[in-house]
């Protein structure tokens, strides 16, 4: 039934054709392709559904096939992702780690209730690290909380822990926040301000989060005959890397030093 009427139709396009414009456009079909046999009709018009088919079935084979390498391309950029933010927060807990038990290490031979105090408030800081760390996010009341078990561990290792300033300000609103990007920033203060060597050296931090929106800043002593603190210092370099994975154009950190003090701030959009 396809071949016949295949054949009926393109023959009455054809002579109505020459009919309706035999001197206008000077159309004359010859006799013969008015007059194709119904054996070509027959296969013009069987072939036609095939190759439609084989078209259609082809296009989709290359579409899926695109698709298929657009989702393994975006899995592995994940993964690349995820691989590299797993290795910088590896990174973290051995460098706090050793300058916990060098602090320890300090006070068990100076005071050996300042030691017990210290081991209890590190046992809090590391089960933090060690276990909610793990998450991707973890609520910003927890984070803070954290920070402020961090500043008291460090007021017991140094001779004038007044000089260790946090102010914090936050509204009621439930916020989350990637764990550990918070405590780099205030680990490298303390690292870098000689105050736990320096009775003229000082630390201050202020933490205000309101409207989505998270600042941080801090302005600390440069401590002597300790590295200068650089753009290009491991601990910043992999701070700067995991904010741009974990909050692309969605930050903005700054570090800017004098001679004798460093300023830095960290502003982070939590929608």
């Amino acid at each position: 039934m396809t071949y016949s009427f295949s054949f009926h139709w393109i023959q009455l396009i054809l002579n109505s054709t020459n009919k309706i414009f035999p001197k206008v456009y000077s159309i004359e079909f010859p006799e013969s392709m008015l007059n194709f046999s119904v054996q070509f009709w027959q296969v013009f018009s069987g072939s036609v559904p095939y190759s439609l088919a084989i078209a259609c079935s082809t296009a989709y084979y290359f579409s899926k096939a695109n698709s298929e390498k657009e989702k393994e391309r975006a899995w592995l950029t994940i993964e690349k992702q995820n691989t590299e933010l797993r290795f910088l927060k590896s990174q973290i807990s051995p460098h706090f780690l050793f300058n916990s038990l060098n602090n320890l290490h300090y006070l068990i031979g100076k005071d050996t209730g300042l030691s017990e105090k210290y081991t209890l408030k590190l046992s809090e800081v590391l089960r933090y690290i060690v276990y909610d760390s793990k998450e991707d996010t973890v609520p910003l009341a927890e984070e803070i909380n954290h920070i402020k078990a961090y500043i008291e561990l460090m007021k017991i290792s140094i001779e004038h822990p007044e000089k260790i300033i946090w102010k914090e300000s936050s509204d009621n609103k439930v916020y989350q926040i990637s764990p550990l990007i918070l405590l780099s920033i205030i680990e490298n203060g303390f690292k870098h301000s000689g105050i736990k060597y320096n009775k003229n050296a000082m630390l201050s931090i202020v933490l205000n989060v309101a409207d989505h929106t998270l600042n941080l800043n801090m302005e600390n002593t440069i401590g002597e005959n300790l590295p200068f603190i650089s753009e290009r210092s491991n601990s910043l370099n992999n701070l700067r890397k995991r904010l741009n994975i974990l909050y692309k154009d969605k930050h903005q950190f700054k570090l800017e030093t004098d001679e004798k003090k460093a300023f830095t701030s960290l502003t982070i959009n939590l929608d």
